[in-house]
């Protein structure tokens, strides 16, 4: 017998989405913690009827001057419930959304395979986001996923 005939293979494509999220409740110093993630990803799927699956790692964003920890989401298209790329992309941007709301946060980001996508609340000072939210830039709710 064969050491790997009792092992069975399942398959499923790589949809590579990504959440970026501020590891602060909005703009206060009061940090929230992987498990307070957790915590509320957990809420999040209990309310939904398709399960996506995430992983949920702390990393840290750097820009010239600046550092803030954070968090990185990411959905796993996992081979025992195999979702279409347009279920996973409508789950994380409901993932996003409930999560500003949750942890009181102004943006945040998504890889949406080759795009970023900038999610943020409506506001009167959207336009100076540079290159971000100003009329000349794509935005993720003219897609035909969120419209």
């Amino acid at each position: 017998m064969d050491d790997h005939d009792d092992v069975v293979i399942l398959k499923s494509k790589t949809i590579d989405y990504q959440l970026f999220l501020g590891g602060v409740y909005g703009y206060t110093e009061q940090r929230f913690t992987i498990e307070d993630v957790q915590a509320a990803i957990w809420e999040f799927l209990e309310k939904r009827t398709l399960a996506s699956s995430y992983n949920i790692v702390k990393c840290r964003y750097l820009r010239s001057g600046w550092s803030e920890d954070g968090y990185r989401i990411q959905t796993v298209n996992y081979p025992t419930r195999i979702q279409t790329p347009h279920e996973l992309e409508c789950g994380i941007l409901a993932l996003a959304r409930f999560l500003m709301r949750h942890f009181r946060q102004e943006r945040v980001s998504l890889v949406m395979g080759d795009e970023t996508w900038l999610l943020q609340r409506k506001s009167r000072d959207a336009d100076r986001i540079p290159g971000g939210a100003g009329k000349d830039s794509d935005r993720a709710s003219d897609s035909p996923a969120t419209s």
